[in-house]
């Protein structure tokens, strides 16, 4: 019986919607698109849709497509994933990436580098691109300001 990430209620086999707060427990039509895939040996592509899906790492939606094909349900955890998109949005759309992370680990249990790489494919499939460079763009100045200036007093 798959149990509701949100309000932790057991609900029968199958269910798609918590029966308690209404909660997506799997996202809409996910397993529908993978099983002909898997039916026809596409494993691979079908890592791909699970991951595009739910924005989870290459190694869980590798697990969760392993597990469909042992007979196993779709893990549950994804619908958390799908339920802060939203938020996760409007947080990359104001350049708060790092809050972002924090967010997907709160909210899934994951650990940091599958957090960043989630929230990152988020931000990839929404076209948000990163602003700014960060350190590593002011270090870059820096060293191009200082070479530059390096080349002019010796040559003075």
């Amino acid at each position: 019986m798959p149990r509701c990430p949100s309000c932790d209620r057991e609900n029968p086999a199958g269910a798609e919607r918590c029966e308690g707060c209404g909660a997506r427990l799997v996202p809409d039509g996910l397993e529908d698109r993978l099983r002909p895939l898997l039916a026809q040996g596409r494993n691979i592509e079908a890592i791909k849709v699970y991951r595009e899906a739910t924005g989870v790492g290459l190694k869980e939606a590798k697990d969760a497509v392993d597990g469909l094909l042992r007979g196993d349900e779709l893990p549950q955890s994804n619908a958390k994933v799908m339920d802060i998109e939203p938020t996760l949005l409007a947080m990359l759309r104001r350049n708060e990436k790092i809050e972002a992370i924090k967010l997907y680990r709160d909210r899934t249990g994951a650990g940091l580098r599958e957090a960043k790489q989630a929230v990152e494919e988020v931000a990839r499939r929404n076209g948000i691109v990163p602003q700014g460079g960060g350190c590593a763009g002011l270090i870059v100045a820096a060293l191009v300001l200082s070479g530059g200036l390096a080349v002019v007093l010796a040559t003075a």
